[in-house]
C-alpha cells in the first residue's frame, strides 16, 4: 500500500512537469520537460496583440537606402512544430519588397527556379508566387512580393490564410493553417506594411 501511495503521489507530478508551460521574459511560451530540457511551444495559442512591436522589429542592413529592414520578430509556424511537420515562416521588408521565407520541416524537399507556392485565403481566393532562390534541397523556399503590388499585399494583410501549398521537384508540400497562425501571419503583414 505504501508503494502504491508513493507511485500515486509521484505520477501526477511527473505528468504535470512533462506538460508544464512557462513564459519567457519576452513573452514566448515554452514547454518544460522532466529531463530539465525545454523547447518553444509553437503549437500553443499565443496572445494576439495590437502592439506592432510584438510582431515586427528592425535590423541594420547596409544594402538598403534607409539602412534598416523590417523583420518578423517571431517565427510563425504553420502545422505542429512539436511533431516536426509543418512550415516555419519569417518575413522581411526592405524598401521595395516583402520577402516570405518558408522552411518546410520533415522531408526537406528541393526547391528551385520555376517552383512556386499557392497561398489560399478564406473565401477560396488564392495567390501564386514564384520561388526566388536557386536550387535548395534543405526545404527552404522564398517568395517576394513587390511593395507596388498592392493587390497581393492587400490580400495578405486583410484576409486570413487557410492553406499553403509549395510545389517542389518531387511533388508538393501542403499545410492547413490554424486560426491562430493565420491571425499572427496577417497581423505581422499589417505591421510590416504600417497598417
Amino acid at each position: 500500500m505504501e508503494k502504491l501511495m508513493t507511485f500515486l503521489l509521484v505520477l501526477p507530478f511527473g505528468f504535470a512537469l512533462a506538460q508544464e508551460t512557462a513564459t519567457t521574459h519576452d513573452g514566448k511560451k515554452v514547454l518544460l520537460f522532466e529531463d530539465y530540457t525545454w523547447q518553444y511551444a509553437y503549437n500553443l495559442t499565443p496572445d494576439i496583440s495590437n502592439d506592432c512591436d510584438d510582431y515586427v522589429g528592425f535590423l541594420e542592413d547596409k544594402s538598403v537606402v534607409s539602412g534598416k529592414v523590417k523583420v518578423s520578430v517571431n517565427t510563425i509556424y504553420f502545422g505542429d512544430h512539436l511533431e516536426g511537420n509543418g512550415m516555419e515562416v519569417i518575413m522581411i521588408e526592405d524598401i521595395e519588397h516583402v520577402l516570405i521565407d518558408i522552411q518546410v520541416d520533415g522531408s526537406e524537399p528541393c526547391f528551385g527556379p520555376g517552383q512556386f507556392g499557392v497561398f489560399t485565403f478564406k473565401g477560396d481566393h488564392s495567390i501564386k508566387l514564384e520561388n526566388i532562390i536557386a536550387k535548395n534541397c534543405n526545404g527552404q523556399a522564398q517568395f517576394l512580393i513587390p511593395l507596388k503590388n498592392k493587390q497581393d499585399l492587400n490580400r495578405f494583410s486583410n484576409h486570413e490564410l487557410t492553406n499553403v501549398r509549395l510545389f517542389h521537384e518531387d511533388g508538393s508540400a501542403q499545410q492547413e493553417i490554424d486560426e491562430t497562425a493565420a491571425k499572427s501571419f496577417k497581423k505581422t503583414m499589417q505591421c510590416m506594411l504600417g497598417r
